[in-house]
């Protein structure tokens, strides 16, 4: 996770400064690396800190439901 964010980061913090097709592109495919690649620590961490199954499985599914939702945003 450490490793793959920072490729988030510079996407993000660049795809507003430049204006070229082809440079936004790039900053899309290092926001997709970084995101993509840190998906599985994201989901572990969640995982490993939750006690019991019943309740591990429910925080896993609010989870992944929360960060779905995230469409919603993305289509406004």
């Amino acid at each position: 996770m450490l490793v793959t964010l920072p490729f988030a980061m510079a996407g993000y913090r660049n795809i507003t400064r430049v204006s070229s097709a082809q440079a936004q592109l790039g900053m899309m495919c290092l926001m997709s690396i970084g995101m993509f690649g840190s998906l599985p620590c994201i989901l572990i961490w969640t995982w490993d800190n939750t006690s019991l199954r019943v309740k591990r499985l429910t925080a896993w599914g609010v989870q992944l439901s929360i960060a779905c939702c995230g469409g919603f945003l993305a289509g406004a």
